[in-house]
């Protein structure tokens, strides 16, 4: 007997971060993240923050880690969280949502990279 519910997974909900902030992402290709820190670096920036959830968070690890080889004067700074997600129950034939839901935790990801001026 098919479930007549299906399981609508929401995204993870975050403000409109600083200058300075990057939300990694697995929707977009790595470089853009990379050429993002680039620039920031370029533009005399002394801390950038990569933050990242659940799949995602190899990425951004991914990411520090490069900066950290290519980039002289880097330290990195790591927190690790968790954070409550909630799915939505939704109708599997018209979409429409139930109005039951469940919770999840995922796991969160800040690392800051602390770039020391050029002088």
């Amino acid at each position: 007997m098919e479930e007549q519910f299906k399981l609508k997974k929401r995204p993870a909900y975050h403000t409109k971060g600083a200058k300075n902030e990057i939300f990694f992402t697995r929707q977009k290709p790595r470089i853009i993240y990379y050429n993002r820190v680039k620039e920031l670096i370029g533009e005399n920036c002394t801390e950038v923050k990569v933050k990242a959830v659940g799949a995602a968070i190899k990425g951004a690890v991914d990411l520090a880690l490069r900066i950290e080889r290519e980039f002289a004067d880097v330290q990195l700074n790591v927190e690790t969280g968790t954070i409550t997600l909630i799915d939505d129950f939704v109708d599997r034939y018209d979409n429409e949502v139930d109005g039951k839901s469940k919770t999840r935790l995922n796991s969160t990801i800040c690392i800051t990279i602390n770039i020391k001026p050029l002088t």
